[in-house]
């Protein structure tokens, strides 16, 4: 070796030396190579997620689009512009607008004794204005906007149904136009409101739960299922999907969930006024007993509860011990006494005034503390329960078992004055002055409908452990009222047991209880909140043990109320017994057409 050469390398060392030449060689192209699909991914995965707000910036400005084109249709629909321009949603080139004729509605009245139709009021296509865009579809259609996502429908604004009380207003939207649209369109009338519902020439007059009838309505539309969620959630009538026909029913009954007594004196109308007007020596008096323990001489408490969705007018000798309920306002003057507490909700007016409108004044007294209370809870009307029975009654019943029963009326001439365990029917329930009617339950409870009214001014007396139930149908009244107690006396056994007696009559019930009569037992005839005609049940010189539920009450001089407390959890009515919403209906078909 010469002295200008390097030294040879180790065989070992030149292997180790060109291996980690190649590794470092193969790493960078190896990490080259994950940079470069690292950034393909994020570039491609970036660009889906950048398309899906796009989509769904642009699919919520169609939403919002559509409701203010829905507010649009709503002011031509119902009179208040002829035309309107509107601007349907824009987007990519894969979102497009149409109108069709999708959707129907249909309303038939239904006969509640055997759930078939009596009569269809209408059957009408809706027609829609649809956006689509992907696999999103907003549609205008029935007055609201609804939208579709994967086969799933929801609610974006409600449409033209409103059931307030006891009526259902429903202007039907129905759209007319061709196919395809461009963005900007022109809603238009297209003929004039046709009344549908109440229509004298068809026989479609309202009331009409005197007939034993209730409304079903059915949707079909793909958006069903929103249709659906509308009914249950905005109304108290029970909604049925049908997913094979696409179809949802709603059906303007309801379940009595519970119809309790839990009140000597409930008045169910928010309209009217509870008011006690004792006077002189002639008090208005509540209070309460419990004739599960003994009867009132010595039962006699201080639980005598007053319950109302209207206002209560305390005025005069009146005294009330138990506590006050009010959905309304509250207003105590003169010298009436309270021992207990107010719950109100609008105003309350203790005595001396102030408080709320109209002044108090007086020496009367409030013994007790007031609380303010968010409204109170009403119950519907139980006309078709009435009607129900009233008319299985009158084509099956027991009257062939009795002499005393002729022509459907009572006989006092037939020597007997006994009614049995059985199911009756009378066209009338008078008993005079003078005449006892004894209804005998100790081998079972008595039924009697009655078609009219009820007018006692003698006695009814109820023997043995069972029940009796009256059911008033009130197709005339005598003297005005649908029952009526001058000077006679219902009684129920040496116990004071109310529960023995029920009194069923229909929201319009009016009853008047005078005479220094005396009535133990149960008059139960609610009307809703918002009863358009409430019946009125009104107590003067009488004496009531038990409890009165009607839509409102009056209680004058000379008239004593004791609540029972044995009604306390006592129900009504049957369970799974469903009474009807509706009264009263206002139906319209509005036909409005979509052109570019």
């Amino acid at each position: 070796m010469s002295n200008g050469s390097r030294p040879a390398v180790p065989l070992p060392y030149r292997l180790h030396r060109d291996a980690s030449a190649q590794s470092e060689t193969i790493g960078a192209v190896v990490l080259l190579g994950i940079t470069v699909i690292g950034t393909v991914g994020i570039v491609t995965f970036g660009a889906i997620a950048l398309d899906d707000t796009e989509r769904e910036m642009e699919v919520q400005a169609a939403e919002h689009t559509m409701t203010q084109m829905d507010a649009q249709f709503a002011e031509v629909a119902l009179g208040q512009a002829d035309s309107k321009r509107a601007e349907l949603p824009r987007g990519d080139e894969d979102a497009s607008s149409e109108v069709t004729d999708d959707g129907w509605v249909r309303m038939e009245i239904i006969n509640q004794s055997n759930g078939s139709v009596h009569r269809t009021i209408f059957n009408k296509s809706l027609g829609s204005v649809i956006y689509e865009n992907g696999d999103v579809t907003i549609a205008y259609q029935g007055g609201g906007v609804w939208k579709k996502t994967n086969g799933n429908s929801t609610m974006v604004s409600p449409p033209e149904f409103h059931f307030r009380g006891e009526t259902l207003t429903l202007p039907v939207v129905q759209v007319t136009g061709d196919g395809h649209v461009d963005n900007d369109v022109t809603i238009s009338k297209d003929g004039s409101v046709e009344q549908l519902y109440p229509d004298p020439g068809e026989s479609f007059t309202n009331p009409f739960t005197a007939q034993n009838r209730s409304i079903n309505v059915t949707i079909g539309s793909e958006y069903y299922e929103a249709w659906g969620d509308f009914f249950q959630t905005r109304t108290d009538g029970k909604a049925y999907l049908n997913h094979e026909n696409q179809t949802v029913t709603l059906e303007m009954v309801a379940e009595i969930d519970e119809h309790l007594v839990d009140s000597g004196i409930g008045a169910t109308a928010a309209a009217g006024t509870l008011e006690f007007k004792g006077s002189g020596a002639d008090e208005t008096f509540v209070d309460s007993y419990n004739s599960t323990e003994s009867p009132y001489s010595t039962s006699k408490g201080w639980n005598g509860t007053v319950v109302t969705a209207g206002s209560v007018d305390i005025g005069g000798n009146a005294e009330i011990r138990g506590n006050i309920r009010t959905g309304g306002g509250y207003k105590h003057k003169g010298n009436a006494d309270v021992h207990g507490d107010v719950y109100w909700t609008d105003y309350y007016n203790p005595p001396g005034g102030g408080g709320g409108p109209g002044g108090g004044g007086g020496a009367g007294t409030h013994n007790g503390t007031d609380y303010e209370i968010d409204g109170v809870d009403s119950q519907p009307p139980i006309d078709n329960y009435i009607e129900n029975q009233v008319n299985a009654s009158a084509s099956n019943n027991d009257n062939g078992n009795t002499t005393f029963i002729s022509n459907e009326r009572l006989d006092f001439t037939a020597g007997v004055n006994t009614l049995d365990n059985g199911t009756y029917y009378l066209k009338d329930f008078t008993v005079p002055s003078g005449e006892t009617v004894v209804l005998d339950t100790t081998s079972g409870n008595i039924s009697i409908a009655v078609r009219d009214y009820v007018d006692i001014q003698g006695t009814v007396e109820v023997q043995g452990p069972g029940r009796v139930r009256v059911f008033v149908g009130g197709q005339t009244t005598v003297g005005g009222n649908h029952f009526n107690l001058d000077g006679g006396t219902v009684n129920v056994g040496p116990d004071d047991d109310s529960t023995q007696f029920w009194l069923f009559g229909k929201r319009a019930f009016s009853a008047e209880l005078g005479g220094s009569g005396t009535f133990k037992g149960v008059i139960y005839a609610p009307a809703s909140a918002e009863a358009e005609n409430p019946g009125k049940v009104t107590v003067g010189h009488a004496e009531v043990y038990g409890g009165i539920i009607s839509g409102t009450t009056e209680f004058g001089p000379g008239s004593d109320i004791h609540f029972d407390e044995a009604l306390i959890g006592v129900r009504a009515v049957p369970e799974d017994t469903t009474v009807v919403l509706v009264n009263y209906l206002q139906v319209t078909i509005n036909v409005v057409e979509v052109e570019d």
